[in-house]
């Protein structure tokens, strides 16, 4: 240190500006000129006093200190990294700690009390690393972290979605007081200390009453001290420690996912001062057990992540395959046992599908309306929405919390989930809502004077649902989108699908009237040269015959074509629904079948008529081919016999036509009401296969039902279900 050119300035004073706790020394250096600009009050001690603050501010570092220091590197790292060395300064060990802020070199010193004790923390991380639950995970962490600094107290606190925070894990002295279990509101760790915290993972304050040192400096300037390892506390944290009865504190951040996830704090109710190196292993120890917590959540979330995505898989393709609301709702087993919900509910077209503990139709109907009222358009989250509506809306407790959302733009769709009313205990450390008490001056900045009762105070909390957390949240808000995106996916497909099919119905329709209209013209030709040729044969029997079976085949292809004609008309015209006299168009249909059929002695009696609701051509139509089935098949029966009634039920008027004829093999059962399918009994039987076709599907647009029963030889008997208009039930 020989040959010193000192740069001062006689007439430039020394300001005195943060200040440092006594645990070590401050030097601040120019990252380009190597000039010292700034040091703590107390750095003269380290060169035996040979030199004054005058001196030392303003000369460039290796005139007074030679440190092994590659400042290039910590030049280029990220601000705020350290550099960890011992040096030996003037016959004392020091541990150096080195890093690179904003402008400056931060050097900072702190005497090295017992230099050959280097404890190993070997055995402490292996207990950590063996932990099997999480709860063990920070148990170990804490006994650990006692075991080596000796103090008092050492818990885990963690911080909350609402802001506060909670003990989850303790070790403490006995006759010392215990926190674990209870909650401590937002403002006893305020948000700019929890800044703090996130840059600076660890603090300590060896005594709280203990002397402070001055930073000085011939530039006015700001220092920062955010990563400063001897950063002072504020006065108002100091007092804060105070009223814990505490004379010491050693904290260190818990950080997840670059979040501050909590804090490992420490108390002692002595002053006491641990070296920088048992400080370094509790944080390193801190930072195992942080990545023994993350691996325990990150199997945990893996296993969460794949049951949910089965979970949006089967409930994707029931949304696309299911029409039925009853069959997709009972899918949401799966949405309550992710979103942690009691019920869920969906309104559709006017109707409600719930699942789960829901609240009553009326009043998942009520809050629908008023979020549309309210024109609640996004996703509605609240924990309280019986305590804040329940007068309002008149709702029960069972609407407790919600969530709900609108599905589409007129608002028709909606979805909720619901959680139920859940009274809760909380043990806080002290009443949170008197010690938020009035704003102080501490240090010419206002702050909310730190609590002095840490008492345990019970809070009950009533009519609200346990709170929606974060990741609930996030998985209603996935099912959401998957049901919004799955809705659009399906309205393409059945666009799709329409055009696909009103292309066929054009081309069915193009081909029915080629048949109907193309081919009548050929074959009434051949019918008339058919009937002149055999009225000039009247005489030769056996050509007369065969040309009477030419004309009957003709007329069967002839009507054939006019019943396809019939469906294909059928299958896009307007139902126009009335009251139709059954009694009268039964009787006349009788009448007509047994002319057309020539089976004037068949018996048909009619019992009860009552009036249906139906398209009057349609009704025509499907009494009709019934009714003149009935008569045709029972012809060979030695006393042919129909018998047709009816009767009113609930929502439907019930026909029954029953007949004794040639029966239905049950082998045949399937070719039923399919179009051209002729039961294999039938042979000798005139008919094409298409009027029972057209039977079933007109029953179906009118929302109707036909079944049959039947025995081969015995008979059989057509049920007939014609619904009753909402308006008109009760009339028959």
């Amino acid at each position: 240190m020989n040959n010193l050119k000192f740069q001062t300035c006689e007439d430039e004073p020394i300001h005195f500006l943060n200040e440092i706790n006594d645990l070590g020394y401050v030097i601040g250096v120019d990252v380009t000129s190597f000039e010292i600009k700034f040091v703590s009050e107390n750095i003269t001690e380290i060169l035996n006093n040979q030199y004054s603050l005058d001196q030392i501010l303003g000369s460039e570092l290796n005139d007074l200190f030679q440190f092994d220091i590659d400042f290039t590197s910590i030049h280029h790292r990220k601000e705020g990294n350290y550099q960890k060395e011992y040096y030996s300064i003037n016959g004392k060990s020091y541990f150096v700690i080195v890093y690179h802020y904003q402008n400056n070199f931060y050097i900072e010193l702190e005497e090295d009390i017992d230099p050959d004790f280097r404890p190993s923390f070997d055995v402490y991380a292996e207990n950590i690393l063996f932990s099997n639950t999480i709860k063990e995970n920070w148990q170990k962490l804490i006994s650990s972290i006692k075991s080596i600094i000796g103090y008092n107290r050492v818990l885990v606190y963690k911080f909350l979605e609402d802001g506060s925070g909670v003990c989850i894990a303790e070790e403490v002295d006995e006759g010392f007081k215990s926190y674990l279990g209870l909650h401590f509101p937002e403002f006893d760790i305020p948000s700019q200390a929890r800044s703090l915290y996130l840059k600076k993972r660890n603090r300590l304050v060896s005594d709280i009453d203990g002397k402070r040192v001055q930073l000085v400096s011939k530039n006015n300037e700001s220092i920062d001290l955010t990563h400063s390892e001897f950063r002072a506390l504020s006065k108002v944290h100091l007092q804060y420690l105070r009223n814990f009865n505490a004379k010491a504190s050693f904290s260190v951040s818990l950080v997840v996912n670059g979040k501050l996830w909590g804090l490992v704090a420490c108390h002692n109710e002595k002053p006491k001062h641990i070296p920088i190196n048992l400080r370094l292993q509790c944080l390193a120890l801190t930072k195992l057990s942080r990545v023994s917590f993350v691996n325990f959540k990150y199997e945990k979330e893996i296993k969460f992540k794949q049951e949910f995505n089965s979970l949006l898989v089967r409930l994707k393709e029931t949304l696309l395959i299911e029409d039925d609301y009853e069959k997709i709702i009972n899918n949401f087993d799966g949405m309550l046992k992710f979103s942690k919900a009691d019920g869920v509910a969906f309104v559709k077209d006017g109707k409600i599908y719930s699942y789960g503990d829901v609240p009553s139709n009326e009043e998942i109907l009520v809050i629908r309306r008023w979020a549309k009222e309210n024109k609640e358009l996004e996703l509605y989250v609240s924990n309280t929405f019986y305590k804040d509506f329940e007068s309002e809306l008149n709702i029960g407790p069972k609407a407790a919390g919600v969530i709900f959302k609108f599905l589409n733009k007129d608002n028709g769709s909606f979805l909720i989930w619901t959680k139920k009313e859940m009274e809760k205990a909380i043990d806080w450390a002290g009443n949170p809502k008197k010690l938020k008490s009035h704003i102080s001056v501490y240090d010419g900045i206002n702050s909310i004077e730190p609590r002095n009762d840490f008492s345990l105070w019970h809070e009950i909390s009533n009519k609200e649902s346990k709170s929606w957390k974060k990741k609930e949240i996030e998985v209603i808000k996935e099912i959401v989108t998957l049901i919004l995106e799955t809705s659009l996916t399906k309205s393409f497909k059945i666009a799709d699908l329409y055009n696909q099919l009103k292309n066929v119905n054009e081309e069915l329709d193009a081909f029915s009237y080629t048949i109907s209209h193309d081919l009548r013209t050929p074959l009434a030709v051949m019918k008339l040269n058919c009937q002149m040729l055999q009225r000039s044969l009247e005489k030769e029997n056996l050509n007369y015959d065969r040309l009477k079976n030419v004309i009957l085949e003709i007329d069967n292809l002839t009507e054939m074509m006019e019943e396809i004609l019939l469906l294909s008309k059928m299958k896009k015209s307007e139902i126009v629904l009335q009251e139709i006299n059954c009694d009268e168009l039964i009787n006349r249909i009788v009448y007509e079948s047994k002319i057309y059929n020539n089976l004037p002695n068949t018996e048909v009696v009619l019992n009860n008529l009552h009036n249906v609701f139906a398209d009057k051509t349609m009704a025509y139509e499907i009494f009709l081919n019934v009714i003149n089935n009935a008569i045709k098949y029972s012809s060979k029966a030695d006393k042919p016999r129909v018998e047709i009634s009816s009767e009113s039920e609930k929502d439907f008027i019930t026909y029954k036509i029953k007949d004794n004829g040639i029966g239905i093999k049950e082998s045949d059962r399937e070719k039923m009401f399919k179009l051209f399918s002729r039961m294999s009994n039938t042979d000798g039987f005139r008919g094409s296969g298409v009027g029972l076709s057209i039977v079933y599907r007109m029953m179906a647009r009118l929302d109707g039902t036909i079944e049959y029963t039947s025995k081969e030889n015995i008979g059989t008997e057509f049920i007939m279900k014609f619904k009753i208009p909402t308006l008109k039930k009760g009339i028959n």
